[in-house]
C-alpha cells in the first residue's frame, strides 16, 4: 500500500474518531467521565425510581415519555455532598447538536465543579429517533414554539420530558426544588422561553442565549428573571431581527431581539426604563425591575461574537455562525444571575 493511501486511511480513521465524539453522533458514544444507567418509564417511576449515582462526573438517563424513550445526563460536581439540597442547572443544546457535545461545547461541567450545582443535560429527538442523530442529516429538535391556535402540536412532548426530568432529578438528588434554572442555546433558548411559560412555578430565573420568544401573546402567570444573551454580530439572531438563511438553507424571520427582551420585561411588570450597567470593554448591558415579587430583565450584547456560546466552543464554521469570543463567561455571568434568584 502506497504512503498515500496510508495517509488517507489514518485521516479517515481520525475524521470518524472526531465525529463520533461530536455534535452528529449519538450521545451514548461520548467519552463521559462518568455514566450510570437509568431507564423508568412514567407509569413505574414511582415504585422503581432511578438509582441515585454518587461518582462526580455524567451519567446518563432514559426515561420512557408516551411512546418514546428520552435521555438526558446529570453532571455531579466534584466534591458533591448528597446530604445536601443542591441547586439544578437545566441546559438545553441548540438544534443538531447532542446533549453529550453541548456539556464539551458550553463549558457547564467545569462551571458545576467549581460552584457545586447539578447540571443536568437533556437531549432533544431528531426527526428520526430509530436512527442516530446527524447535525445536518437528523438534527434534535426542541419543540420550541406553540402549535397554531386551534391545533394539537405534531411533535414530541418536550414539556412532559422536562417536567418527568425534573421531577426524577429532584427526588433522586434530594435537590433544591426553589432553586431550579434553566438555560439553553439558540434553539434550547427558545425551548427555555416555552419552559417558564408552561411551569413558572418551578423555574426560578432564566438565561436563553441567543434564542426566540416564539410565543404570539404569552401570558406568565408566576414572575421569572430572565438573563438574556447575544452576540452583537450573531448573523441567525441578528440584533435588529428580520429574515435568516439557517445553515441547513431555510429561511427564518426572527423577531427583534430588543423586542423579545422588552415583551418579558413587561410580562415581569417592569418599568419601561432600561438601565445601563457597567461591564468590560466590548460588552453591553442594560437591566429592567423591579417587577413582580423583585424579578428583573438583564440584556447583555457581546461585541464581534457570533452565533457561538459565550466563551465556548464554536460548532459550525465561521462562515455560517460568526467568530467565537472569550470576552465574555457565559457560565460566569448566568450563574451569578442565578444565584440572586430563589423560587418564591
Amino acid at each position: 500500500m502506497s504512503r498515500q493511501n496510508i495517509a488517507v486511511l489514518i485521516a479517515l480513521y481520525v475524521a470518524g474518531l472526531f465525529f463520533s465524539a461530536g455534535v452528529g453522533a449519538s450521545a451514548s458514544a461520548q467519552p463521559l467521565a462518568a455514566m450510570s444507567g437509568s431507564k423508568t418509564t412514567g407509569a413505574d417511576r414511582e415504585k422503581a425510581p432511578a438509582r441515585r449515582p454518587s461518582a462526580p462526573g455524567a451519567h446518563s438517563f432514559t426515561l420512557r415519555v408516551g411512546d418514546l424513550d428520552r435521555r438526558y445526563y446529570v453532571h455531579i460536581p466534584i466534591g458533591y455532598d448528597a446530604k445536601t439540597s443542591s441547586p439544578i442547572v437545566l441546559a438545553l443544546h441548540g438544534k443538531g447538536e447532542t446533549a453529550a457535545a453541548f456539556m464539551r461545547n458550553s463549558g457547564w461541567t467545569r462551571k458545576a465543579n467549581a460552584s457545586g450545582f447539578l447540571a443536568v443535560f437533556p437531549e432533544a429527538l431528531p426527526p428520526d429517533p430509530a436512527r442516530a442523530p446527524q447535525f445536518f442529516g437528523n438534527p434534535p429538535t426542541w419543540s420550541d414554539r406553540p402549535p397554531p391556535p386551534g391545533r394539537q402540536s405534531e411533535s414530541a412532548d418536550d414539556l412532559g420530558f422536562l417536567a418527568a426530568v425534573l421531577d426524577e432529578v429532584t427526588a433522586m438528588f434530594g435537590a433544591n426544588p426553589k432553586r431550579i434554572y434553566a438555560t439553553g442555546f439558540a434553539e434550547g433558548g427558545s425551548m427555555v422561553f416555552q419552559l417558564a411559560l408552561a411551569m413558572p412555578e418551578r423555574i426560578a430565573a432564566i438565561a436563553p442565549v441567543a434564542g426566540c420568544l416564539w410565543a404570539q401573546r404569552p401570558k406568565l402567570k408566576k414572575p421569572v428573571s430572565m438573563i438574556y444573551i447575544v452576540g452583537a454580530s450573531d448573523p441567525l439572531m441578528p440584533l435588529s431581527g428580520g429574515r435568516v438563511r439557517l445553515p441547513g438553507g431555510r429561511v427564518e424571520t426572527r423577531p427583534p431581539v430588543s423586542d423579545m427582551v422588552r415583551q418579558w420585561a413587561d410580562l415581569l411588570g417592569c418599568p419601561p426604563q432600561a438601565k445601563p450597567l457597567r461591564t468590560r470593554e466590548g460588552v453591553a448591558a442594560v437591566s429592567y425591575g423591579p417587577g413582580r415579587e423583585n424579578s428583573e430583565v438583564v440584556f447583555y450584547t457581546v461585541k464581534e461574537l457570533g452565533h457561538v456560546w459565550p466563551g465556548g466552543r464554536r460548532v459550525l464554521s465561521e462562515r455560517l455562525v460568526g467568530k467565537a469570543s472569550n470576552v465574555l463567561d457565559a457560565n460566569d455571568v448566568i450563574w451569578n444571575f442565578f444565584l440572586q434568584h430563589v423560587r418564591q
